[in-house]
C-alpha cells in the first residue's frame, strides 16, 4: 500500500510518496498527488521510501512533473534505489527534470 502526503516548509512543498508506485496504486496516487500540488510553489519530491516502481508509476511521475512545471517549479528530487533503477533504465538517471520535456506518444 502506498501513501502520499505534503509538508510545507517556507515556500516549498514537499511531496512525500511511500510504498509502491505500481499499476495497482497509480490511479489512487494520481488523485492524491494532484490534490497536494500548490499553485506558484516550488515542489520537492521525496521518493526515498518508494519500494517498487513500474511503468504505470513512471507514467504517473511524468504526469506529476509536468503538472508541477505547469503550476509551479520542480525543486529537489530524492529517489530510493528502486526508483533510481527504473529511472536509469529509462535513460533518466535519478533526475525527474527531463520528464517535463519528454516526448510521450499519444
Amino acid at each position: 500500500m502506498s501513501r502520499s502526503r505534503a509538508a510545507k516548509a517556507s515556500s516549498a512543498v514537499t511531496l512525500e510518496v511511500t510504498g509502491d508506485l505500481t499499476i495497482a496504486e497509480a490511479a489512487a496516487q494520481r488523485d492524491v498527488l494532484a490534490a497536494l500540488l500548490t499553485d506558484g510553489a516550488d515542489h520537492d519530491v521525496d521518493l526515498s521510501a518508494v519500494d517498487e516502481l513500474d511503468t504505470a508509476g513512471l507514467q504517473l511521475l511524468v504526469a506529476l512533473t509536468r503538472e508541477i512545471d505547469r503550476r509551479g517549479r520542480l525543486g529537489s528530487v530524492v529517489c530510493s534505489p528502486s526508483v533510481t533503477q527504473v529511472l536509469t533504465a529509462a535513460g533518466l538517471g535519478a533526475d525527474l527534470r527531463p520528464l517535463v520535456s519528454m516526448e510521450v506518444p499519444t
